[in-house]
């Protein structure tokens, strides 16, 4: 299966410096954990998730209204390309530890965010475990 048909489509995304209430508010009304972060401007640069807003938010004290998307996003991004298979998404997940990948067409658009829940369900049940498995441990420290 091709990751294009298990994809959630066209995600809302918010600006770096646009407010993590704003963010907060599309995750809600979109049913959703994860917004991607765009630079003013240009292309994504980082997640924001729910458990960032709980743990670079909340348990910090910070207020949601002045504090911006960019100052508590998980940074870095991995792409994928919507017409390739959903097992080396899995894969690539695995290795890199994370739990979503952003989509692209060939033109190198966004057309969508791609889970580890969305993954598991067209997997083997070997691969689905693996991937459940893997994918919680963190990442070893760079060095």
């Amino acid at each position: 299966m091709i990751v294009k048909d298990l994809m959630t489509r066209s995600p809302e995304i918010v600006g770096s410096s646009d407010p993590v209430k704003k963010a907060a508010e599309l995750m809600q009304k979109n049913n959703v954990g994860v917004v991607p972060v765009f630079e003013e401007g240009g292309g994504a640069i980082g997640i924001l998730t729910d458990r960032d807003i709980a743990l670079r938010l909340v348990a910090e004290g910070k207020d949601p209204v002045t504090t911006r998307t960019g100052d508590i996003m998980s940074r870095g991004v991995v792409y994928y390309p919507d017409d390739a298979h959903a097992s080396k998404a899995a894969q690539i997940m695995e290795e890199k530890k994370i739990r979503r990948l952003l989509v692209r067409d060939s033109r190198g658009k966004i057309t969508g965010i791609v889970s580890m829940g969305d993954l598991v369900m067209s997997l083997s049940k070997d691969k689905a475990g693996k991937l459940i498995r893997e994918v919680p441990k963190p990442a070893a420290p760079a060095g």
